[in-house]
Parts: structure tokens; sequence; C-alpha cells
């Protein structure tokens, strides 16, 4: 009723009012009602003595990391997600793409390395990945493995810290990180109520939800894979073998980006592990053939340079089809097109009344700026060339230069 929800028990009735979610937001009783679906004459389940001692001690272990886990979600810094993520959230089915790792990756850190080992150490490989893509110093990634307390209102995803500086390899953050994440794996988590009880997190309110983190990394016990929608941006699921992962996002990551990601980090794996001690800023992140089709194919941009037409009549006919566009930004100086031909053409008529003739040499002895390309394309259209002079070449060498090409100027 208004007044509260009453629990009928054995030994007498149960009255909880002034409902609160897990976050410390207010909830009313018809709010409740229904999230919970609750009505009147349901009869809840009761737990046996061993699944409430089970609780207890699981919630005894939490309160002694509470502190533990406040630090780390107080100073949280979750990564965000260096690929498009344009797409609205809707409801429907996941977009996930399954990647086969090529190679053994157990070797960076044991040769003869045990399954749970090389799932760990797959993990590892991610972070070096997403600190490959940029990220030099600390950010946040969502963790989520069996060791780390599923129970009732215990959060299945904890905080990775990871902290990247440019020029170490590969073999050393997949090592330190394995430290790390097993250091973990023996602190329960934290329960979801956390905010309650620390009143300076209530700004993480996403944290009963599960999206504090655009990107989780999930160890798995088995190889079967099902794709599922994400609460969050990317969840990736790693097999406990370290032979196969599946991306699998909240809609809000296209197929094809997916795919994407797929091919970067296999390429960066691919290479890192033949390469382990090589700095991570250092491996690839493109295939042969991604880096054939931008650097090479994708610059094939050579041009036949018609012969009829000289560059100053080329750009007068760029001008007199965008005259307003802007050509040169100088500071805060923009000249369009229009403007920088003005420009020229008063030069151009001064050094004409100079006499310059076809074939005349003029030096240009002038700092990168505006008036150096208006006057290039005045020497230009007065008929001359020009001679581009450094300022701080020496006097012999500048004599030189306009002795060899005799300059009007």
């Amino acid at each position: 009723n208004e007044d509260g929800i009453t629990i009928s028990a054995g030994d007498g009735d149960l009255v909880i009012t002034n409902m609160a979610t897990l976050v410390g937001q207010p909830l009313t009783i018809a709010q409740a009602s229904q999230r919970y679906s609750l009505q009147a004459g349901l009869c809840l389940p009761i737990p046996d003595r061993e699944q409430v001692a089970s609780l207890d001690r699981t919630h005894v272990q939490c309160l002694k990391n509470e502190t533990f886990w406040a630090r780390q979600l107080r100073n949280l810094q979750p990564l965000e997600i260096p690929y498009p993520t344009i797409r609205p959230l809707h409801q429907g089915r996941p977009n996930s793409h399954e990647i086969s790792v090529p190679g053994c990756v157990g070797h960076l850190w044991d040769e003869n390395a045990s399954r749970d080992t090389r799932g760990d150490v797959l993990v590892c490989l991610w972070v070096a990945f997403w600190s490959r893509l940029g990220r030099d110093g600390l950010f946040d990634l969502g963790l989520s493995h069996p060791a780390i307390s599923h129970a009732p209102l215990m959060s299945n995803v904890v905080p990775l810290r990871v902290n990247y500086s440019q020029g170490e390899t590969l073999r050393e953050f997949v090592r330190r990180m394995f430290l790390q994440i097993r250091n973990i794996y023996e602190r329960p988590g934290y329960l979801t109520d956390i905010v309650a009880r620390q009143p300076d997190l209530k700004k993480l309110s996403q944290l009963q939800e599960g999206t504090v983190f655009p990107v989780v990394l999930e160890r798995i016990g088995s190889d079967h894979f099902h794709p599922k929608v994400s609460e969050n941006e990317l969840t990736i699921t790693v097999a406990d073998t370290g032979a196969y992962c599946l991306l699998h996002s909240n809609s809000r990551i296209e197929q094809s980006t997916l795919e994407l990601i797929g091919r970067h980090w296999t390429a960066f794996v691919k290479e890192g592990l033949a390469r382990p001690d090589a700095a991570i800023d250092r491996i690839p992140l493109l295939s042969e053939e991604e880096r054939r089709t931008i650097i090479e194919d994708w610059n094939q941009t050579k041009t036949r340079f018609p012969a009829d037409r000289c560059i100053q009549a080329w750009f007068e006919n760029q001008v007199s089809r965008n005259p307003g566009a802007a050509c040169l930004i100088e500071n805060d100086r923009t000249f369009t097109y229009a403007s920088l031909n003005r420009l020229a053409n008063q030069f151009a008529w001064y050094l004409r009344s100079l006499e310059i003739h076809p074939g005349d040499y003029i030096g240009l002895q002038l700092p990168p700026c505006i008036e150096r390309v208006a006057l290039q394309l005045a020497v230009l259209k007065a008929g001359g060339a020009f001679v581009p002079l450094e300022l701080d070449w020496p006097p012999d060498r500048l004599e030189a230069i306009s002795r060899q090409c005799a300059l009007r100027f």
C-alpha cells in the first residue's frame, strides 16, 4: 500500500518504507512494485541456511575491500573508444564479430602456460592494444571474470586501471598487467549499493546498471560464445583457452567497425608475438594489405599537368569558380581567392612599371606569409620567374645565386 510494503514471516511482519535504489535515488512504492513485479499475496522464495551463510561471507569480504574499490571508482578514467560510435542505441540483435587468435599467446608469460594463463594473457593483449591506440598515461577498462563474485547485489564488472608509458615493450607490459589482473581476482567485487555508503560516488549513477565502462573485458571458462546485448558500448569476451575472442556491442558500434577493430587487433597481436620485445607504440596496427591501400594506393594522385596553360592561368580559373572561398590563412588573417588575386594583380602592375620582361629572374626574400605567395603570383603574371631566397642564407651565397641567375631585383 502507499505506506510501504509488508512482508509476513513466521515470527511477525516486516514493513519496508522510505525505499531507495541501490545508488541512493528515492524509489516510490509504486515504482518498486512495478520494477520487481510485486503484488499482494506474492510468496517470496526462502533461502536455505547455506545460501544465507554464503551471502554473509561474501558481503563481509566485500566490505573489507570497499575502501580499495571506492578509491578506484572515485578516480575513474573510463577509456573512450577511438572508433566511431555514432549509431543510436536501440533494442534488437546485437552486432558481434568473432576473432581467431593468430598464434599462441601463452609464451609471453611462460612457455608451458596453462589454459587459464593463456586466457589472462589474451586479456593483457587487449589492454596493450587499447594502449597502442594512443592513450599514454592512465585509463580504466571494465573487467569481468568468474573469479569475481557474481552473487546477488554484487558488481560483476570491476575497474582495471591501466598505466602505460611510451617505450614499454609488449613482453614487459603483458607480464606487469598479468600480475595486476591476478591480484584483482583475489579481491571480491564491490556491493552495487556502494554509492549509498559513499556519497561522493553518486555522480557515477551508472554503477547500478553496469554501464560506467564503455569497454569491458570479459573472461569466460569455455570456447562457446553466445552473442548478447551488451550493456556497454563494447564487450570483448575472451575464451579460457586464449584461442578465440568475441566482440559484441549494444548497437552503438556498427558491424563494419567491429570488424575493423578485429583486423587492427589481429595485425597488432600477430606482429607483437613475432617481436615481443618491441615497444608497444612501435607495433603496427595495419596489415600489409591495409598499409598498402592507405599509404600507396590512396596516394596514387599523379595527374598529367596540361601544358597549354600556365600556373597563374589555372589560379585565375579557380578565382572565377570560387572567388569567395578561403584560399590562404595566416594566423588571424584569411584571404579568399578573389582577395589574393587582387593583391597579386597590384604587385604585378608595379613590376611591369619597372619594365620586367619575359625571362627575367626576380629574387624573393621574405618569410612565409600571404604577401610572399601574392608576390610569387605577381612575378608570374608580369612574365618573369621568381627565385626563392631564404632570410638566413649567408651574404656570399645570396651574391652567388644573384650572379648565376642574373637577378633583375
